[in-house]
């Protein structure tokens, strides 16, 4: 459902792409949930914080042993702010299915929100 997920983004405001890579294989339902709510904050982040004629984009890909979902953003990276209960949310999404969540700014400007999930 990422694609609804990237056309109500778009609704809301923010040109979002989505973008697939790899051969989709089958990933558990619990997966298929946590890495859709974290598109979905990182998307509502970006919406909130990152300021005017912000982008996003929305990658997922599929390997032999893991998918892994990529959100970035083209905004402004609040300096020196602190995790929110939105990351936080995010990060115990990420440690139910046994990954790690990379959230932070950019160096090439915005925001950056990763996930690894092992399909093993």
């Amino acid at each position: 459902a990422l694609d609804q997920l990237v056309r109500a983004s778009e609704a809301a405001g923010t040109p979002t792409s989505l973008r697939i890579i790899g051969d989709p294989r089958d990933v558990p339902s619990l997966a298929q949930v946590n890495l859709y709510r974290i598109a979905q904050e990182a998307l509502t982040n970006a919406r909130r914080h990152a300021g005017p004629n912000v982008t996003a984009d929305v990658r997922l890909r599929y390997s032999d042993d893991d998918v892994e979902l990529e959100v970035t953003n083209t905004g402004r990276a609040v300096i020196g702010s602190r995790a929110g209960l939105g990351t936080l949310g995010m990060r115990e999404r990420a440690t139910s299915m046994g990954a790690f969540l990379e959230a932070g700014p950019r160096e090439s400007g915005g925001y950056l929100v990763r996930v690894r999930v092992p399909l093993a």
